[in-house]
């Protein structure tokens, strides 16, 4: 079986094990990280910022073409989301190679996601042992921007009756 290059990482809810083997059964656990220059936020699913300041824990799996190619469908890629390959310095001894793949969303307005949703990730967070802090406040800021959210007024068509 051929991995891939580089590494999968996972912020959201493939972080869960159970749900990554349904879609990914060849995947391998490689171990977590935290990566620096992104934030965790939610709209409506989870996504990553660039964010200068933030950092954001990945859960990173060594994949296969075949596990890719599931990954792009649940993700929607590439109209929901694009990848980005990015190179991460001080992992390459270790885990073999400097690229983590992930997932970034095209667009989308920041709201908090569902409750099932959110428990899947939370089970990711503790399969992988992750500070839930990252995740608690994604929701907070989502839930915060959601109630301060005010939709733009449409604009009335002039119609015309005969």
């Amino acid at each position: 079986m051929k991995y891939k290059d580089y590494l999968y990482g996972a912020y959201g809810s493939n972080l869960n094990l159970e749900q990554m083997y349904f879609r990914c059964p060849h995947s391998e656990v490689m171990g977590s990280m935290t990566l620096h220059g992104w934030k965790l936020k939610f709209s409506g699913v989870a996504d990553v910022a660039k964010s200068k300041n933030d950092t954001v824990p990945l859960g990173l799996y060594r994949i296969t073409e075949d596990c890719e190619n599931a990954l792009d469908i649940y993700e929607g890629y590439p109209y929901l989301y694009r990848k980005e390959i990015l190179t991460v310095n001080g992992i390459e001894e270790k885990l073999g190679t400097n690229k983590v793949m992930i997932y970034v969303m095209n667009r989308g307005e920041t709201y908090p996601p569902s409750m099932p949703y959110l428990n899947c990730i939370i089970e990711g967070y503790r399969d992988f042992g992750l500070d839930e802090e990252y995740l608690q406040y994604a929701i907070k800021d989502a839930y915060a921007r959601e109630a301060s959210y005010t939709p733009k007024p449409k604009k009335k068509r002039l119609r015309i009756v005969k």
